[in-house]
């Protein structure tokens, strides 16, 4: 059965033959994942996936004073002991949102910043059960052990919020944007220096994903296109602090006409949630497609 990601395959590909081509890094210490230094001071890494979501993109900003991580993949291998080999500066790890495949890594660190909705869910995640919903115990053919898995530890969670910013020494600041919608502490950090966005799962190549009953979750009422698109209009007079986006899956260096398109695209789907371009399988049941120029949603009508 078709899905909504099968027509953005092919340039997920093209990208990564193109990244590897030129060049990856392998450490010893996490052998599985992948690395690329992509500015003087930003690395990013490429998490594998274990079979539930895609591989999944971490980021390493190395300040003056601190540096900063962003997302901590599925919690496989030592990510810690990775990072400590790019960087001998105090660790400030700030999740874009709560979900396994950006959060799960968080039990090597002792604390780690989300926007206060996600807050809930993090709690929630010291439970070893909830890892093992998302990654399962390793098979012959997994590309991991048992003993590679993170051991589930108690952590600090340190809410944050619309706005915030983060000092890594000298001015160097790192400030918060809310973006909700697929999860409803989702949240993009602008890296004012190198002109980045580091968009989360918010923005992506690849569709978002605002799909699948949002019943009993936590702060489910920022789990909407419309949530979504609220928090857009205040992004957009936002966009000449940065060039391009990271996101948290797929392609990088994504350009940031993507925000004006995405809201767009939210605004149309607020306006007929019927005008979709397909109707596909979703990791959460069937879902509605529609595209507008760079950004996609995959979306389900009680989540406008």
């Amino acid at each position: 059965m078709a899905t909504v990601f099968d027509r953005f395959m092919p340039a997920s590909k093209e990208f990564f033959d193109k990244m590897r081509a030129n060049g990856v890094m392998h450490f010893d210490v996490d052998p599985t994942v992948e690395v690329w230094k992509m500015r003087d001071n930003v690395w990013s890494m490429l998490a594998p996936s274990p079979g539930m979501g895609g591989d999944a993109w971490m980021h390493l900003i190395v300040g003056p004073e601190k540096a900063m991580l962003i997302d901590t993949g599925f919690g496989i291998g030592n990510l810690r002991g990775l990072v400590e080999e790019l960087t001998d500066k105090p660790i400030v790890l700030v999740n874009t949102h709560f979900h396994g495949d950006h959060a799960f890594g968080n039990y090597q660190f002792e604390a780690a910043y989300i926007h206060k909705y996600d807050a809930p869910y993090l709690e929630d995640q010291m439970d070893p059960a909830a890892r093992a919903r998302m990654v399962p115990a390793a098979k012959p053919d997994s590309f991991y052990k048992d003993e590679d898995l993170v051991p589930v530890k108690p952590y600090e969670i340190i809410p944050i919020e619309e706005g915030y910013t983060f000092d890594l020494g000298g001015g160097y600041e790192m400030e918060v944007v809310h973006l909700p919608g697929h999860a409803p502490g989702g949240i993009g950090i602008i890296d004012k220096q190198n002109r980045i966005l580091f968009s989360g799962d918010a923005i992506v190549s690849t569709p978002t994903m605002i799909s699948g009953s949002a019943a009993g979750q936590h702060n489910s009422e920022f789990m909407t296109v419309t949530a979504f698109r609220d928090q857009l209009e205040k992004l957009v007079p936002k966009m000449d602090e940065f060039d391009v986006l990271y996101p948290g899956h797929a392609i990088l260096e994504y350009p940031k006409a993507a925000v004006t398109d995405m809201l767009e695209l939210c605004n149309q789907i607020i306006a007929d949630p019927d005008s979709q371009d397909e109707v596909s399988e979703s990791m959460r049941g069937m879902a509605k497609l529609k595209v507008v120029g760079l950004a996609s949603i995959a979306y389900s009508d009680e989540r406008i």
